[in-house]
């Protein structure tokens, strides 16, 4: 509790006297500026650069403001995102494609370990730290004799001036801890972060052109703090009946204040000679605490282009559209700094001969896909549209490609022709007459080949899209019912005795479910290629493949716990075992 205000009746202050003060010459204002007496705060002015207190009346500087709760987790969060997609040197090749090139010198250096101190995440997540809080990150390069790259190292923001020498060439001026000595680098050798700058080199401190806002968040702290160590109450005024001199009224607030602030805020209140406490305490639901600090999270969000909820300030979003802001945060917060990190570096760390052919790139695509069911849709109809093949697909979620060249083949359903061709006449098919054949053989008989090649190739086609299509269904439609038998036992107490039967249950299932498709894809192809085998084979065949997919399904549902996505999973899973079928045919 403050101190409490004493008031003796009869002594108590006039409202109405009025102290005129001696009449004094009016300075003039060459006058005001010489003092010494800091009456406007010019002097703390100038020791803090330049940066004064602003309405609030807190000073605000970089370290200062991160002792706001939003202002920290926003530059946490964003310094952390840049820092955590895996950095790598691509080569560009002649057909417009990229290669990573692990070999590549470099590559350590971006990728695992800019410095010996330090690795990649500490070091990217550092440096963006700095540009988000100050003028700018700074890193500079170490580079040997020839003039190689061999380490980045981050520079203390508050010690770097970027300026211009005498030939008006960009240089930082770097001091040491002291302030006493300081070297001039070129700019070839500082790798500068930086956000919106005014002339595009040096960048606005948000501390410093935000101060208003976030000194008002340090003031709404700090009367919170208070507000909460003195157990709410703001005040309290003792009326002692008689007269108290200045000392008695001294040591009867001291000695209140002491017994009743802080720990002792609820003690039993014991007073004298009719002296009365009247206590003043203040509203909190009418100062607006909780509206207050709703608001300063929006404030440094504002400033940080930042979505609430990446600050756990969840009051207007919900599970329906937090996918959706995960996506935007990606592409408006944080696509900025990784261009920015991205070009910076490609500027300064190739020789002159690597530059245009080798780049440094932020592996973000996984990060930028949208929801799982978007994204299963979106790759199927690719894939039967022939768009793209599978592995083109495989490379959007950063899967090596199938081996032997098997998924850069492309697909395309049989049952599709453009309005030109619809509208086309039908040409009447032209009616084959077989040859003669000369000096029959009658213990080798000519072949009968049946449908020509490439009539044989569209049937393929046919059945591997009827085949696809059958089997993603049913193993999607497994999935779902083994996704929700899951869901609907988790949070039972029998849980982890269950689910080993469960599992044993659910290949039976499985396989018990995709035989007969099996079978009739088999008998398709077997068709197709006018093979020879007998019903009883292709059964057998069709019962082996089904108990080790099935099996094999079971295994890497297992090893997906407890991420049970059944609506991306199903194409996959339709696509290997078709493979498994196709590749069996072959033999």
């Amino acid at each position: 509790m403050p101190k409490p205000t004493v008031v003796s009746r009869k002594r108590a202050p006039k409202m109405n006297t009025v102290v005129k003060a001696p009449s004094r010459r009016k300075k003039s204002v060459y006058e005001t500026r010489a003092t010494y007496l800091d009456t406007t705060g010019w002097f703390a002015d100038w020791l803090r650069g330049g940066v004064g207190p602003g309405a609030s009346g807190e000073t605000v500087s970089p370290r200062a403001a991160m002792g706001v709760a939003a202002y920290f987790a926003a530059v946490r969060n964003i310094s952390e995102d840049v820092a955590k997609v895996p950095k790598k040197i691509l080569e560009q090749m002649p057909d417009g494609s990229s290669m990573p090139r692990p070999e590549h010198a470099l590559w350590w250096m971006i990728h695992d370990e800019p410095n010996p101190d330090m690795s990649s995440f500490t070091f990217f997540k550092t440096v963006t730290a700095h540009a988000l809080g100050y003028h700018g990150g700074f890193a500079e390069i170490g580079r040997t004799r020839g003039g190689l790259v061999y380490a980045l190292w981050p520079l203390d923001p508050t010690k770097v001036t970027p300026k211009r020498n005498a030939a008006k060439e960009l240089v930082y001026e770097v001091r040491n801890a002291a302030g006493t000595e300081s070297i001039t680098l070129p700019a070839r050798d500082v790798i500068h972060i930086q956000g919106l700058a005014y002339d595009g080199v040096t960048a606005y401190a948000l501390s410093h052109i935000m101060r208003d806002a976030i000194g008002t968040a340090i003031a709404a702290q700090k009367f919170r703090g208070r507000f909460f160590k003195n157990s709410t109450v703001s005040s309290c005024i003792l009326t002692y009946p008689g007269v108290l001199s200045p000392d008695a009224q001294k040591v009867l607030a001291d000695t209140f204040h002491e017994r009743h602030s802080q720990d002792n805020a609820w003690a039993p209140i014991v007073l004298e000679e009719g002296t009365t406490a009247n206590v003043v305490a203040t509203d909190g639901s009418k100062a607006q605490m909780i509206e207050s600090q709703h608001f300063d999270v929006e404030e440094v969000c504002r400033m940080f282009r930042i979505n609430p909820n990446k600050l756990q300030h969840w009051l207007r979003t919900t599970f329906s559209n937090v996918e959706e802001s995960n996506i935007d945060h990606i592409n408006d917060t944080i696509m900025p700094w990784w261009i920015v990190w991205e070009q910076e570096l490609n500027r300064k760390i190739f020789m002159a001969e690597e530059r245009g052919r080798f780049r440094v790139r932020n592996q973000v695509t996984g990060l930028l896909r949208g929801k799982l069911q978007d994204q299963a849709d979106f790759s199927q109809k690719m894939i039967y549209a022939g768009v793209y093949n599978q592995d083109e697909v495989r490379s959007f979620y950063e899967l090596p490609p199938l081996p032997n060249g098997k998924g850069a083949k492309h697909w395309i359903g049989v049952n599709m022709m453009s309005i030109e061709d619809y509208t086309k006449p039908v040409p009447a098919p032209p009616v084959a007459i077989a040859p003669v054949p000369t000096n029959p053989d009658p213990n080798n008989p000519a072949p009968q080949d049946g449908a020509p090649p490439g009539k044989r190739d569209n049937q393929m086609d046919a059945v591997r899209e009827v085949g696809l299509e059958s089997f993603c269904a049913h193993i999607q439609e497994q999935l779902k019912i083994h996704c929700e038998r899951i869901a609907n036992r988790t949070q039972k107490a029998d849980f982890s005795r269950w689910l080993p039967g469960f599992w044993s249950k659910a290949q039976s299932e499985t396989k018990e479910h995709l035989t007969l498709p099996i079978l009739q894809c088999i008998m398709s192809i077997e068709a197709v290629r006018l093979g020879s085998r007998r019903i009883s084979e292709l059964k057998q065949r069709a019962n082996d493949i089904a108990t080790e997919f099935a099996e094999w399904m079971t295994d890497e549902s297992k090893a997906c716990m407890p991420a049970l996505e059944w609506e991306y999973r199903a194409l996959p899973l339709a696509i290997r075992l078709f493979e498994r079928i196709f590749d069996d045919g072959t033999h």
